[in-house]
């Protein structure tokens, strides 16, 4: 599934602490909202009331407005400078390919 190339439940913990990012045990936790995002933009960016039909479960879109809300911005940097280098480490990129 597209939602698993983001990293294990482990390395998004991990990423989550290392910014500091401190949460209770609940339904929509930092890593499942990080999963629902990337879901919702896989996509198309799909509204929030139609995300708990693609995920297999129930929750509603305040909840997961709320658990987004609570992801700090320095999360979502190291995500994407995470993912960037992976993609490099992965194979060269064609010039066609490269974005900036």
């Amino acid at each position: 599934q597209a939602a698993d190339k983001l990293g294990s439940d482990e390395e998004l913990t991990q990423l989550c602490r290392e910014v500091g990012l401190t949460w209770r045990q609940r339904l929509l936790t930092p890593v499942v909202t990080l999963r629902l995002f990337f879901l919702q933009i896989l996509h198309g960016n799909v509204a929030q009331s139609a995300l708990p039909h693609l995920a297999g479960f129930s929750f509603t879109a305040s909840a997961y407005c709320e658990a987004r809300q609570r992801l700090p911005l320095k999360l979502l940097e190291r995500l994407l400078a995470c993912a960037t280098q992976k993609a490099h480490q992965a194979k060269p990129l064609a010039q066609c390919d490269r974005w900036l």
